[in-house]
């Protein structure tokens, strides 16, 4: 609870200041300005922390005030914090503790009152819904607003690593069937006729996506885009698929009629219109795999400027290697400058059918490769925030992690976002599924968004309980460290009568790869206890959570899913005091 405190201390410290700096004192360069502001910063969060009661006696009411001197604490200064004695910060830590261990026993609902979730148990069951297991090609589908779904971006904020929930989640809805489309926010590009309109474009830019598990990936047959039966396979598809595919065609025919000696010199000049508009680069003899190996070795941050720097120079390497290509790109040149008739007659002897949207594609698969199966030994270019995910690789003794975790969705776009979508198949889930996502150009080093169909809220269960069961994949982030990747099991125990949710994860490993092999270690340190609540006529619950030796604590977000609130998901975010580490993280629960 709070405590009065008098000024005097803050006008003792003041006045040791400036006798330090008019002895000479207080660290060289330092002004007597620079003390004094110094002291009285330090002197404020000195008031908050003896205002707190002692460890013993701290409880959720006093979650207010902690936190209040635990974030002023940080926000001070190397040197502020210097004058803040062991003994105080030992005792904010203690708090800091106490309010953890506090908050997995009991949390505040919406309405004010306290839900002690350490006498919830799972002693009045729902009856269980015995859904069938869902086929290993099945996905959810959901159009609603993901948005409002929980989700937690871990991003740079004046120099320093901050949990974010105020933007809007980066997934609006959700249609993924036979590795077709995810549709995200971005710019409006038009909209309906309609008054009140109420159909909205947005303008995405392309992307690619691949489905892995550590049997491998989907491969896709991209023979057609050459005009070619079959032959030519791919680890992605992306959204230029159909477009090339398109561009083949019309350029196929116009060179047919170009090519004709009986055809009329309208039709031809229209035809050659159609293959100057495009401006085809590549013949059907383009080498796909040897441009791939190219692009895998001239990959830049994975950025949007890192994937233009990375096509200009599959650009000029793939055209300084191949005769046909370089050729075809100076003729190109000459022709588009002075209409030069001798650039043409290059252009005409190759016929070339394929563009630049080729390439972008070899850029994109590239990428989306390594996304998954992480840098080659030695690369020194940078790729990702993370170079590989791991936990859907084998291990050396060619063994699978787990089943519930061993399947992943990627999806990488052109302008340097890269999204891991867990497959809900293989967790075994209906509803939902959450989703990694990292977007340098933003500064979001890690985010987590859940997506799926929530539970209406006039469908929320008000009495029973549940347990759900499932699993999180989560990122710590240390400083001056590797990013880690972390998976664990959960289970949570919800009371729909007390409106209150009682959540635990276990067996946290950390995952790596080397060379290209999964390695795993136990993190039990990094298991989690929380809890959570929520108020009537909603379907989404908050609360706290701490690792188990109590060393990072955060925020536990949450919704319900599915008919009858079949399945949970949502997000959390941990931090150690002192802000130097961050574990950030999504999951996934079902019940029975």
């Amino acid at each position: 609870m709070s405590k009065k405190t008098t000024v005097k201390h803050i006008a003792l410290t003041i006045a040791c200041a400036a006798v330090l700096a008019a002895c000479g004192g207080g660290g060289g360069g330092s002004t007597s300005t620079d003390l004094v502001d110094n002291a009285v910063a330090a002197r404020n969060v000195m008031n908050m922390i003896e205002a707190l009661d002692e460890a013993a006696e701290i409880t959720l009411e006093d979650k207010a005030s902690v936190e209040a001197a635990a974030q002023s604490y940080n926000r001070l200064s190397d040197s502020q914090k210097s004058l803040i004695s062991k003994e105080q910060k030992d005792k904010l830590a203690a708090a800091l503790n106490a309010l953890a261990a506090a908050s997995a026993a009991g949390t505040s609902t919406g309405s004010g009152s306290t839900v002690d979730t350490s006498e919830i148990s799972d002693n009045n069951s729902l009856a269980p819904l015995n859904l069938p297991a869902p086929l290993h090609t099945s996905f959810i589908s959901s159009t609603g607003a993901q948005q409002h779904n929980p989700h937690l971006q871990l991003r740079t904020v004046d120099g320093k690593p901050t949990f974010v929930d105020s933007q809007i989640g980066l997934i609006r809805t959700l249609v993924l069937n036979k590795n077709d489309q995810v549709v995200l926010d971005g710019a409006v590009l038009t909209n309906s006729a309609e008054s009140p309109a109420s159909q909205v474009n947005y303008r995405t830019p392309n992307s690619s996506i691949t489905k892995y598990t550590s049997a491998g990936s989907t491969l896709e047959d991209i023979a057609p885009l050459f005009g070619k039966e079959k032959g030519v396979y791919s680890e992605v598809k992306t959204t230029l698929d159909e477009g090339i595919k398109s561009d083949y065609t019309k350029l196929d025919e116009a060179w047919k009629i170009i090519k004709d000696p009986e055809a009329d010199p309208k039709a031809i000049a229209e035809a050659k219109k159609v293959v100057q508009n495009l401006r085809p680069t590549y013949t059907s003899d383009f080498k796909y795999d040897y441009a791939l190996e190219l692009a895998k070795k001239e990959q830049e941050k994975f950025t949007e400027q890192g994937m233009k720097d990375a096509l200009d120079k599959l650009k000029d390497q793939y055209n300084k290697n191949m005769q046909d290509a370089g050729e075809l790109a100076s003729a190109w040149e000459k022709y588009n400058n002075n209409g030069d008739s001798e650039a043409w007659s290059v252009i005409e002897k190759y016929e070339p059918k394929l563009t630049d949207q080729m390439l972008l594609r070899v850029v994109l698969d590239a990428n989306s490769n390594n996304a998954i199966d992480g840098m080659p030994a030695g690369a020194e270019k940078t790729l990702d925030a993370v170079e590989g995910i791991a936990y859907v690789q084998k291990d050396k003794d060619k063994l699978a992690f787990d089943k519930k975790f061993d399947g992943v969705y990627v999806i990488k776009f052109a302008n340097g976002v890269r999204i891991t979508l867990h497959d809900p198949a293989a967790a075994g889930w209906t509803y939902q599924t959450f989703a990694h996502y990292v977007d340098m150009n933003n500064n979001i080093s890690h985010a987590y968004q859940s997506v799926g169909n929530e539970t209406p809220v006039a469908d929320m269960p008000t009495s029973g309980t549940a347990t759900y069961t499932g699993i999180t994949t989560a990122y710590l982030v240390e400083k001056d460290k590797a990013d880690r990747q972390l998976t664990a099991d959960v289970k949570a125990v919800a009371d729909f009568a007390k409106k209150g949710l009682r959540f635990e994860t276990s067996n946290a490993q950390f995952h790596a790869l080397n060379n290209g092999v999964r390695e795993s270690q136990a993190a039990s340190g990094y298991n989690m206890k929380g809890s959570a609540s929520w108020s009537a006529n909603s379907n989404s619950f908050t609360g706290t959570a701490a690792t188990a030796d109590n060393q990072m604590t955060g925020r536990l977000l949450g919704k319900f899913y599915g008919a009858q609130a079949a399945e949970i998901g949502g997000t959390y975010g941990l931090k150690n005091d002192g802000n130097t580490k961050q574990l950030i993280g999504g999951y996934g629960a079902k019940r029975p």
